[in-house]
């Protein structure tokens, strides 16, 4: 063994890249980090490189294995850190170099989905290739870890969600604008104001539900491929769609006190409160991007002590994230800005610099020139109904 080759990312966890706020398609992460060469006799080399791949594979079930489809392109990002031959005498060598990442990349750690039809991840590859015929070509893989972090407001309140049937019933929902990956729990509340005797209300049943999303196609993909599952080779536009819901908490079924006349009054002065118990780190941070959609919310199902009634089902949703502890602080800073990451419209890299400064110098430096903060996701994302002859709800606002 005449040489090694080792490479280490600027990181602060090893082999694990962070960034802060929502993903962006106009932004590009250089991430930092050094090729160290270790020469035990002189050796010229034609080509010392780092690449950084993320590939998919498609995957199915036959029996009791599971068989993954020829690699699929999503990333391909190659930094030479020579460009011509050249020969190196014994000793230690670091050679510093730079890859840029895209901003919208997916941080989604896809063993933790229910959603098998697709596997991802990504890895550094540095290769070392002797000039000589007789020399052992070197490829060192390192698998890489993406973790996507948010710095929520501090005074982040409840969103309310109206939804309501016509001279019928009108009711509204109380849910977090955002949880933590880490929460054990999801409080609710909801008001209900029946205008007919038919439309008084029985229970109230709530669950928490991540929808998971995938759908692969030509142009989510760095170039054509073909891939094979099963034996079966297609050499058409890759085409993997996957679209799936499970259920992360328990489920709440509060019903009617007065179970003789199912008083009207129930939950029109004051809220029907619910706590939804969940696992911490079970729930996978909200996503959406174009070939990947991660999002969540609270099912709730309005049932009605006339069984003819037909129940009112609305999905309120939540963003999920990861939640950046240090160095920010939650608090504004005394000119009224708030720390990025939730809300704002571009993401930062954090890499093994950030904890060596303050949070003052890392808002200046990350954020020069700030721009206006974009509506919260929650704005966005209006109630969804279960049935789609629902009247639109009324407008909601923020509490």
């Amino acid at each position: 063994m005449s040489f090694t080759v080792q490479t280490s990312l600027d990181t602060k966890v090893p082999n694990v890249i962070e960034l802060l706020g929502p993903p962006s398609a106009t932004v590009v992460h250089q991430i930092s980090g050094s090729l160290r060469l270790q020469v035990q006799k002189a050796i010229q080399l034609k080509q010392l490189s780092v690449t950084f791949v993320g590939e998919a594979f498609a995957s199915t079930a036959v029996t009791t294995r599971t068989i993954k489809s020829e690699p699929i392109t999503l990333h391909r990002i190659e930094v030479q850190a020579i460009k011509t031959a050249t020969l190196y005498q014994p000793g230690d060598y670091t050679i510093p170099f730079q890859i840029s990442i895209p901003g919208n990349i997916s941080t989604t750690d896809c063993s933790l989905i229910k959603t098998f039809s697709l596997i991802w991840g990504y890895e550094l590859v540095t290769v070392a290739a002797p000039s000589s015929l007789l020399g052992r070509r070197k490829t060192l893989r390192q698998p890489i870890t993406f973790k996507r972090l948010l710095v929520p407001q501090s005074d982040l309140s409840d969103a309310r969600y109206s939804a309501k049937r016509p001279n019928e019933i009108e009711c509204s929902m109380f849910v977090p604008k955002f949880i933590s990956t880490t929460d054990t729990k999801i409080s609710a509340r909801v008001f209900m104001h029946p205008l007919i005797s038919a439309s008084r209300v029985k229970s109230v049943v709530a669950m928490a539900i991540q929808q998971e999303k995938i759908q692969i196609k030509n142009n989510n993909i760095s170039e054509n491929v073909s891939f094979s599952i099963a034996g079966i080779i297609d050499d058409k536009d890759p085409i993997i769609s996957s679209d799936t819901a499970k259920t992360f908490s328990n489920t709440v079924t509060l019903t009617n006190p007065d179970q003789d006349e199912f008083s009207a009054a129930w939950g029109r002065e004051h809220p029907v409160e619910l706590d939804l118990d969940i696992l911490p780190n079970e729930l996978v941070a909200t996503e959406t991007l174009d070939w990947v959609k991660i999002t969540h919310g609270v099912r709730f199902t309005i049932e009605f002590a006339d069984s003819t009634v037909r129940n009112l089902v609305v999905m309120a949703p939540i963003q999920v994230g990861n939640v950046l502890d240090e160095p920010w602080s939650l608090q504004a800073e005394p000119d009224g800005s708030k720390p990025p990451g939730y809300g704002d419209e571009e993401s930062v890299l954090l890499d093994s610099n950030t904890s060596r400064v303050s949070r003052n110098e890392l808002h200046r430096a990350l954020y020069p020139e700030r721009v206006p903060l974009v509506p919260d996701l929650i704005n966005d994302l209006p109630p969804m109904y279960d049935y789609e002859d629902e009247k639109q709800p009324i407008p909601y606002s923020q509490c």
